[in-house]
């Protein structure tokens, strides 16, 4: 199998992927454009790193986790979006005041090469040799399962999907000349009406 072989054949500590990861992100930072103050504190680093006035908190674990990731986070929240470094937490490493930091522990332990040889264990074999016919062939259906038709299950709360509103006469999407001859035509009854009662006045 290919990405079995390709797992266990990689030697570095981020796979391929984490590695071109690990490259751009650090590539577009300079730290000598932040300001960084550091607090160390029983469990973790907190910083303090400021890029002109906008101040942000990053952190790191004191004790990597168990596949050697010190991944953190910071108060941007974009750690917690894209799941990678970003370019505060990357100037505290660049900085090189946390001693534990460098670039490959910082990434998230998602792309190291253990994480990946751990979806491709070395004593299992997959097996790949199959169709789902051969599958009818061989395996009994497990007849206690039955489908459940869409018009026996309840109503789910709330407004059906397929219900389409009916839209306003504000939000038609008419074209503009359909529209204004519209207008024209409702300002002539109204017109019309007004002399109507006029003359009847």
């Amino acid at each position: 199998m290919k990405k079995k072989a390709d797992a266990w054949n990689h030697n570095e500590t981020l796979t391929p992927h984490g590695i071109r990861l690990r490259d751009e992100i650090f590539a577009n930072v300079d730290y000598h454009d932040y300001t960084i103050d550091i607090a160390e504190y029983e469990d973790m680093w907190s910083c303090k790193v400021y890029k002109t006035q906008a101040m942000k908190t990053v952190w790191f674990p004191k004790a990597a986790d168990n596949m050697g990731s010190f991944f953190g986070g910071c108060s941007c929240g974009v750690p917690n979006v894209d799941a990678v470094p970003c370019h505060h937490m990357v100037a505290v490493v660049k900085c090189g005041r946390i001693n534990d930091l460098n670039q490959n522990n910082v990434m998230p332990r998602w792309w190291t090469t253990e994480m990946w040889r751990k979806q491709y264990p070395a004593e299992l074999n997959s097996l790949n040799n199959f169709s789902l016919e051969s599958i009818k062939l061989t395996e009994q259906p497990d007849k206690t399962i039955r489908y459940c038709p869409p018009f026996v299950a309840p109503n789910k709360p709330g407004r059906p999907s397929e219900g389409r509103r009916i839209k306003g006469p504000l939000e038609e999407t008419k074209p503009k000349k359909m529209r204004n001859q519209a207008l024209y035509e409702a300002m002539e009854r109204s017109k019309k009406r007004k002399n109507s009662t006029m003359k009847s006045g």
